[in-house]
């Protein structure tokens, strides 16, 4: 992925971080969240997990506990417990809702982080 997507990418998720905390200076947080998944265009999860979201120096972190809400074959699935900013793609949606997108396989995740 570009540097470019990285860096609009990190932003966004800080920006998403701070929104969640109402804290300029906070750098992760952590909460149960509305998460709906699909893989190759067909859907695989749709329910409330733990998620949480960090930023260091460089990176944007994304951790999806799926095993939790009672998902343990994500992988299977196609999906990833931990996603990266180097590595995905971030979109804000209406609504408060972080998209990330992901290829091989092709996968979305959408993260309702205002509900």
């Amino acid at each position: 992925m570009s540097e470019k997507k990285q860096g609009e990418g990190y932003a966004l998720l800080k920006e998403i971080i701070h929104e969640i905390t109402d804290d300029r200076n906070t750098t992760t947080v952590q909460g149960d969240f509305f998460v709906e998944a699909s893989v190759d265009g067909k859907s695989v999860f749709s329910g409330t997990v733990r998620c949480y979201f960090g930023i260091d120096h460089h990176n944007g972190r994304i951790s999806v506990y799926w095993e939790e809400a009672g998902f343990p074959n994500y992988k299977t699935a196609g999906l990833f417990g931990q996603m990266s900013t180097n590595y995905q793609e971030l979109k804000r949606l209406n609504g408060g809702v972080l998209r990330i997108i992901g290829t091989s396989p092709e996968y979305i995740v959408h993260i309702n982080y205002m509900s």
